[in-house]
């Protein structure tokens, strides 16, 4: 099978300079600031980055369309750590934690072969309101509850 990959969250493209070097190449990335994108533009010329905000509805719905045009079959996900870290607040209403429900809507649209997210350890103790109906539960639980849903085994490392 030949993999073609997704980065969200790409910032300048560090993790895919591994991917690719192991057979796992990056074809579409995401990152917000637009100095990062340049700076990944001219580090991995052969991928296509999308910049923007992945929480606008237009900008993510022309990742997945793009995504699903270059048959992307795996997804790396790095989202910010600053609402999880130990510098951080740690707070349930930080809006950045919640940009893991944004990979999960990827991972149902996408159906990928497999999903690598890696973030700090904080990340499976870290609450939000995952569902927006209020209810408060940790990133782990959540991650837990949408692979089980979707058919996917997880693994949890650190």
């Amino acid at each position: 099978m030949e993999f073609k990959g997704l980065s969200l969250f790409a910032n300048v493209g560090i993790g895919e300079t591994y991917l690719n070097g192991i057979g796992y190449p990056i074809v579409l990335a995401n990152e917000l600031l637009k100095d990062r994108c340049a700076f990944y533009a001219h580090q991995n010329p052969d991928h296509e980055i999308i910049q923007g905000d992945i929480t606008n509805d237009v900008n993510f719905n022309n990742i997945i369309s793009t995504a699903k045009n270059l048959g992307v079959n795996f997804i790396l996900a790095t989202p910010p750590c600053q609402g999880m870290s130990l510098l951080g607040k740690q707070e349930a209403s930080d809006p950045r934690n919640l940009l893991i429900t944004r990979v999960i809507r990827a991972m149902t649209l996408l159906n990928p072969e497999f999903v690598l997210i890696e973030n700090v350890p904080q990340i499976y103790e870290t609450k939000i309101n995952a569902y927006g109906n209020g209810e408060i539960i940790t990133i782990k639980e959540y991650l837990k509850q949408c692979a089980d849903a979707m058919d996917y085994k997880i693994k949890f490392n650190f």
